[in-house]
């Protein structure tokens, strides 16, 4: 709506001036925008009790703070639900108190009160007063959240907010007020930077920004906020990398899995979805490979209201700045439903391009040779012509994924069109009416001309003979049976019925079959109280069944069902009336479906008991039956239906219905068709009156715009000129102040110097009595060192004796027992002797003996017995020798360990000794040292 001039600023302007300050407020909370202006101000001067915060215009008030004055323009234009009138006059509102122009802009905002459409609607606002207002703009929350909660998550609106105002984000404080200081440097160093004395906000544009507001205000997305959008951040925002542009992606389609599935991948994300489906749109944000990504879920159109897509398709359009770069139309590799096909139809006539669309064929599997396949055939290619020459194919599960995406981004950047924003969307949307009359022209001019056609033929196809097949017409309210009775006659699924889709009859259909041997057209219409069409549109449309019924219908079935009757209902007979003339009533018959539901009783109790159906009976001569259309294969009821039609034809003379007896309907073709013809002319001239409106209000806008911004023009000269004037004398007060000043800094420096000799020579004083006494310390500190040398050296030389000693010992003590050894072993090595050569005598003794007692065999027995018993008892003897020996071993080898571990005890006890003595004397001269150290601090405390 509004652009800015740069501000007003002269080559030599330097500094910013500050004695006047002008901050305009904005926020959603109004309590909190007036404690933050009171704070500001340093008192209460908004009303804190306010009953009512969206007022229509805004609040200012001026006060003066640390020698300047300081005013507040409190404004209520980031409310909920604005018109876009209304915020409009409130800029310009703001404007004008705010006149030259505002220094800055605080946004008082709650980290528990701010979304991402909020974030769009305070850009939105901004802009309205400047295209650079954001650089002069400063982010003030108010709420308990700790600081760092707004930088945690890298989604935060709050945050990307933050990153885009050029005085970054503040912390409110009623307790302290140094963030209202900051807020004051920070201003004056924005308006440095800048090189301007403020923010000149001019509200007379060029016709291209116009336009561009215009659109915005048209689509409200932007400036109303839609409740129902939920934005998801996934990363950080509004940054480029350099070499790789923003890409922003919207992916459109019936099947939202799939689409899930597309964004997951192309954010680059594996982890599977919590959301479930959702009908707003869905924003996210990657950075992928250094290109940051935007990608937007649009819901399915077909599955929502009118105005709920128009609501989607603007908010997913505004949701991306600058535009949409790419429309990926997400399709199944499969044969598309109905869903589908109405879902690329809505698609295409919401936003009425195809050099912005890629279709994106999708498989669960890999991409192979079938898929290609398909994807080249001819059905799938007439789609792509559709929405362009851009398609895509990509497969889930496929290991390439990395790669095909990123070609996929390549190719979107090969496109090389121009962001789609909302001005094309709005223009897309005038188009799409234009085209949407023009085809209800033409359409009604074929209409017009195959009705005349028909007019002239009827009167032939009158006189001639019956073809002989029943004709009937099928009426009544939507969801009551038509179809399903019609496919009960003809005794196949001819007619689409709620049951079988979601598709039901909008549009007059013939059936055509046999039933009891005989040839049945059926003419299945429109629910006469259908609520997605209007009564103009069920009328026109039901008209139109008299071509498909040619030369005429035998009979008109009003279908109702048991157990549901409306009071529209009750009125059918006149609206078949007031369609087709009076005499239609002799042709009507009453059937009632869900003829299962009777339970035992008859139609005849049924219709007896309720008196409200027995008018409608009887304006149809009391002729009605029921049907059970869940035994479609029983023609006993089919049978029933046309006996009574044949009646009918008895009571009727035979005579069908005549296209004479139509046109005595009190409203004729021709009649129609003038009053669609005049129903343009007056849509027509409705238009031209409006755009007539529309330039006039513009032009007095322009008018006003051009003489408000003259007198602003005038007001700035003036203020200019008072501004030199000011500066002029502040320039004066400022020498005079620095003479005097001068001369008090002369005096003062005098009186310094001389305090400053004093306090030098007492100083000097100082520092010789320190010297003094350090040289004593020194002195002091030398002779306890001689003495401590003195003391370890006589140490040493006793430890020394002592080790001497012990090892004196130790080698006598070891010689002793290695002489004992040897005197032992001499003396065994004796007695081993002795006992050989007594041994060796004994032996000599016993074969002399045996030898003497060679001939005497007894006795040489009885000697060698006791040889062998001499044997044995020398055996015994040697081992009672060994293990005395033995026994004698081990022993020595105990005592010499024993005297061994004694030795090394003493050594132990000698070492352990030693070492305590000099821990102890170390322990001392760190004791020393420290107090030497304190005695040196307390000295340079006293200098």
């Amino acid at each position: 709506m509004a652009s800015a001039a740069a501000g007003r600023h002269s080559p030599q302007w330097d500094r910013p001036n500050m004695s006047d300050l002008r901050i305009v407020l904005l926020g959603k909370n109004g309590s909190e925008n007036r404690r933050v202006a009171n704070t500001i101000l340093g008192r209460a001067v908004f009303d804190s009790e306010a009953p009512y915060y969206s007022q229509q215009h805004s609040d200012r008030i001026s006060g003066e703070l640390e020698e300047r004055k300081i005013t507040v323009i409190n404004t209520h234009l980031l409310q909920l639900n604005l018109p876009q009138g209304v915020i409009i006059d409130g800029v310009r509102d703001c404007v004008s108190l705010s006149a030259p122009g505002p220094h800055v802009f605080v946004l008082v905002l709650q980290n528990n009160n701010f979304n991402e459409n909020d974030r769009h609607r305070v850009k939105y606002v901004l802009n309205l007063f400047s295209y650079q207002a954001l650089k002069h703009t400063i982010v003030l929350t108010t709420d308990d959240v700790p600081r760092r909660s707004i930088f945690t998550s890298r989604n935060n609106s709050i945050h990307d907010l933050i990153k885009e105002c050029g005085g970054g984000h503040l912390k409110f404080n009623t307790v302290s007020t140094g963030w209202r200081s900051e807020m004051f440097r920070r201003t004056e160093e924005i308006l440095k930077k800048e090189c301007i004395e403020f923010l000149f906000c001019d509200m007379c544009e060029d016709e291209d920004k116009t336009q561009v507001d215009e659109d915005l205000r048209r689509s409200g997305a932007s400036v109303r906020g839609d409740d129902k959008t939920y934005t998801k951040p996934a990363s950080t925002g509004g940054v480029t990398t350099a070499g790789k542009a923003k890409l922003n992606i919207v992916l459109c389609g019936n099947n939202p899995t799939l689409k899930n599935s597309v964004s997951r991948i192309l954010r680059g994300i594996t982890r599977k979805p919590e959301r479930e489906m959702s009908n707003v749109c869905v924003k996210s944000e990657e950075t992928i490979d250094g290109r940051q990504i935007s990608v937007i879920d649009l819901p399915a159109l077909s599955r929502l209201s009118e105005e709920e897509v128009m609501c989607q398709t603007q908010s997913c359009v505004s949701l991306c700045d600058p535009g949409v770069h790419v429309f990926i139309l997400v399709t199944p590799v499969t044969i598309l439903t109905n869903e589908d096909r109405a879902e690329m139809e809505k698609i295409k006539e919401m936003f009425y391009s195809q050099e912005h669309f890629m279709v994106l064929f999708i498989t669960e599997l890999t991409v192979d040779e079938s898929v290609l396949d398909f994807v080249e055939s001819t059905e799938s290619q007439r789609i792509v012509s559709l929405y362009g020459s851009w398609y895509s194919v990509m497969g889930l599960k496929d290991q390439r994924n990395s790669e095909q995406i990123s070609k996929l981004f390549d190719r979107i950047e090969s496109m090389k069109t121009k962001p789609y924003s909302l001005q094309t969307y709005m223009r897309a949307s005038e188009k799409r009416v234009r085209h949407e009359l023009e085809e209800k022209l033409r359409v009604r001019d074929n209409e017009v001309k195959e009705q005349q056609e028909k007019s002239k033929t009827l009167d032939d196809e009158d006189s001639a003979s019956d073809p002989g097949d029943l004709r009937i017409l099928l009426f009544g309210r939507t969801g009551r049976g038509k179809s399903t009775t019609g496919n009960t006659i003809l005794r196949n699924r001819r007619f689409q019925s709620r049951h079988s889709s979601r598709l039901v009859t909008t549009v007059c259909q013939k059936g055509v079959g046999e039933a009891d041997g005989r040839s049945v057209a059926v003419i299945d219409t429109p629910g006469l109280f259908d609520p997605s069409l209007t009564k103009e549109q069920v009328v026109e449309e039901i008209m139109k069944c008299v071509s498909l019924s040619a030369p005429g219908p035998h009979v008109f079935i009003i279908v109702l069902s048991v157990g549901k009757i409306t009071p529209e209902e009750k009125d059918t007979i006149d609206m078949i009336k007031m369609i087709f003339g009076s005499k239609a009533a002799d042709f009507c018959i009453v059937l009632f479906t869900r003829g299962d539901d009777l339970r035992g009783q008859t139609i005849q109790q049924y219709v007896e008991r309720h008196d409200e159906l027995k008018k409608l009976i009887s304006d149809c001569g009391n002729r009605f039956l029921a049907f059970n259309n869940t035994r479609i294969q029983d023609q006993t009821q089919v049978t029933q239906l046309l006996c009574m039609i044949e009646e009918i034809k008895k009571f009727n003379q035979g005579q069908y219905f005549t296209n004479e007896m139509f046109e005595e309907a009190e409203i004729s073709i021709e009649q129609r068709i003038e009053m669609i013809e005049e129903n343009e002319r007056q849509n027509l001239t409705q238009i031209k009156e409006f755009q007539a409106k529309y330039d006039r209000e513009d032009k007095n806008i322009r008018k006003r715009l051009e003489e408000k911004k003259q007198k602003i023009a005038e007001k700035g000269d003036r203020l200019k000129k008072k501004f030199i004037e000011k500066e002029e004398t502040f320039r004066r007060e400022f020498e005079e102040k620095e003479k005097s000043d001068q001369k008090k800094r002369e005096t003062e420096h005098q009186r310094r110097s001389e305090e400053e000799k004093q306090q030098g020579d007492e100083y000097h004083l100082r520092i010789e009595e320190m010297k003094r006494e350090i040289e004593d310390q020194i002195i002091q500190y030398e002779e306890e060192l001689k003495e401590r040398e003195e003391e370890y050296r006589k140490r040493e030389e006793e430890y020394k004796q002592e080790r001497e000693k012990m090892r004196n010992e130790q080698e006598h003590i070891m010689t002793e027992l290695r002489k004992k050894q040897e005197e032992e072993i001499k003396k065994r090595d004796s007695e081993e002797q002795m006992m050989k050569e007594q041994e060796e005598k004994e032996r000599e003794e016993w074969k002399r003996k045996i030898k003497e007692a060679e001939n005497d065999k007894e006795t040489q027995e009885e000697i060698k017995q006791q040889q062998r018993e001499w044997e044995d008892e020398k055996k015994r003897q040697m081992r009672e020798l060994e293990e005395e020996e033995r026994e004698r071993k081990e022993k020595l080898e105990e005592q010499l360990r024993e005297k061994q571990e004694e030795l090394e005890n003493k050594r132990k006890k000698f070492q352990r000794k030693r070492d305590e003595e000099e821990q102890m004397i170390e322990e001392e001269r760190e004791k020393q040292k420290r107090e030497r150290e304190e005695k040196e601090r307390k000295n340079m405390k006293k200098r």
